[in-house]
């Protein structure tokens, strides 16, 4: 009986062992898993910080070719409008040019009213 009971402590303890070091090693393992799961969510971060800034280049891009677009309108609204001008301005000068203008200036004159 002495040598079942010091066989059934021995067994206990070798399952206490055993039990021991299957929770260090599932702790372990858990460390190692949550480590993993860090450095996964890392990566993943520095990939929507890389896919953000990437955005905001082309973002840039865009907003940069718009207002080239849009200056590029504007001037040729400017050249548009001078051009108008010049040709409106030559019209005249020719209508002008093309008309007898001339002014009597005698007929203007009138004679001074003298005291009597």
């Amino acid at each position: 009986m002495a040598r079942s009971l010091l066989s059934t402590i021995a067994a206990a303890q070798r399952d206490a062992n055993r039990a021991r070091a299957a929770r260090s090693r599932a702790q372990v393992a858990a460390v190692a898993q949550a480590q993993r799961a860090q450095a996964a969510a890392v990566r993943e971060a520095e990939r929507a910080r890389a896919a953000l800034d990437r955005a905001a280049r082309a973002d840039a891009r865009e907003r940069a070719r718009l207002y080239a677009e849009s200056r590029a309108a504007d001037v040729a609204a400017y050249n548009a409008r001078i051009e108008q001008t010049l040709s409106d301005l030559s019209s005249i000068l020719a209508t002008a040019l093309a008309t007898d203008a001339h002014i009597d200036l005698d007929s203007l004159k009138q004679p001074p009213a003298l005291p009597a």
